[in-house]
């Protein structure tokens, strides 16, 4: 097992220019596979 997390900021730009922004944080739990690939779990 194994984990990720950070800070995000994601903008989306409407028809007319305007800006939004949503800010935060993710977290993210992943499982090595008996393949040795991982697969996330939990986002």
């Amino acid at each position: 097992m194994a984990y990720t997390y950070g800070k995000y900021l994601w903008k989306i730009w409407n028809d007319t220019g305007d800006i939004t922004e949503y800010r935060g944080v993710f977290h993210t739990v992943w499982k090595k596979q008996k393949d040795n690939s991982w697969k996330y779990v939990w986002d």
